[in-house]
């Protein structure tokens, strides 16, 4: 079987972000102090899809005729840094 090629003029990237956590339990005031200090810290990587003013969105699989899945849209506030990789 011969696959065909895929043209890819995407850039692979590396976004640093923040996202939000959360807690189903009762917590003391000093847990809460010490859940609310923390950031969570993500690194996602994917091909840059598309972005905005509002949102960067990325995929981590491009297909045939310009198709994208597994794509994630990342809320440009959260985003501490976007890093080039291609």
């Amino acid at each position: 079987m011969k696959f065909k090629k895929i043209k890819n003029k995407k850039k692979f990237v590396e976004v640093h972000w923040v996202d939000s956590i959360s807690s189903a339990r009762w917590r003391t005031v000093d847990e809460v102090k010490d859940f609310s200090s923390k950031e969570f810290r993500i690194v996602t990587m994917g091909f840059l899809i598309m972005e905005n003013k509002k949102v960067v969105t990325i995929a981590s699989t491009i297909g045939e005729d310009d198709a994208y899945i597994s794509m994630m849209g990342i809320p440009r506030g959260c985003i501490k840094k976007i890093k080039f990789l291609s």
